[in-house]
């Protein structure tokens, strides 16, 4: 779902940047518009695709168990769903004003062109309000990503490139807390809190007081998560089965045992505070 929605839309981006540069006199490659063409077509089929996956996940398949962000989700969603439709509707019409001998391989362009001939509609007439709508509605989904879920779609595929792995090499703790690496600060942003990781866990299956997917979220406002620590100290087995069931390959066992090893160092410290002088 992830994949097609983001490597549909880094085609379509593709696709556009190319069409903006023959209009700037850039001249392309003879093949550049079949090819164009052809890149267009697959990547609109997957944006779409993987649009409409989203949406049955959140609001059909995992409407329960998944962490609430509305409006914002139905925002972010709309806005890929909308952004999305326009932009085949823009093909459509551009089909009845720009025939080209390329048209055989625009299979959703000439459906959206049927669909819109069936409505009576005059494509040539709305191919401009069309074209407005679009921009003005993907330029909406640009500012919309930083401030959504959406977000996730942009930093997942960074923090999986950038996961800094064998487990232990990530970390730097401080005397007074929990200090994050950049990388794993990353894989936070990237947590789109699907819940995976919880239905994976042994313990929390067998009914433990323990939701990696909370501790996640938790600690982007707060490194120790105290309020979801306790039940990781408690009942974690450091099984894996969350890191193996993350999407984006979260780092879950090695914040367990940071958080583990910071607990230690704390009572150890206090410890000998109390030892050296008894009326602190």
């Amino acid at each position: 779902m992830h994949s097609l929605i983001f490597w549909g839309f880094l085609g379509l981006l593709v696709s556009a940047a190319g069409d903006v540069g023959i209009r700037f006199g850039i001249e392309p490659p003879p093949s550049w518009n079949r090819a164009s063409f052809l890149l267009r077509e697959l990547a609109a089929i997957a944006f779409l695709w993987g649009v409409g996956m989203a949406i049955h996940r959140r609001f059909i398949r995992r409407w329960i168990r998944l962490p609430r962000d509305l409006p914002g989700d139905a925002i972010g969603l709309g806005l890929l769903l909308t952004t999305g439709v326009s932009g085949v509707l823009v093909a459509g019409a551009r089909v009845a004003l720009q025939p080209s001998s390329n048209e055989s391989i625009q299979l959703t362009a000439h459906a959206a062109a049927w669909g819109l001939q069936a409505l009576g509609w005059e494509s040539a007439r709305l191919f401009v309000p069309l074209q407005l709508v679009h921009v003005t509605l993907a330029a909406c989904l640009y500012a919309a990503i930083p401030l959504t879920r959406l977000r996730h779609l942009v930093v997942a595929p960074l923090a999986i490139l950038f996961t800094l792995r064998p487990r232990g090499t990530n970390q730097a703790r401080l005397a007074g807390g929990l200090d994050l690496s950049w990388a794993q600060r990353l894989q936070l942003d990237a947590c789109s809190g699907c819940g995976r990781c919880d239905v994976a866990c042994p313990p929390a299956e067998e009914g433990a007081d323990l939701s990696p997917m909370s501790f996640l979220l938790e600690q982007r406002t707060d490194q120790r998560a105290p309020g979801t620590a306790g039940g990781i100290l408690a009942h974690c087995t450091q099984c894996g089965a969350c890191e193996e069931a993350c999407p984006i390959g979260i780092s879950h066992l090695d914040r367990f045992e940071g958080l583990r090893e910071h607990r230690i160092l704390a009572t150890t410290e206090a410890a000998t505070t109390l030892r050296s002088d008894p009326h602190a």
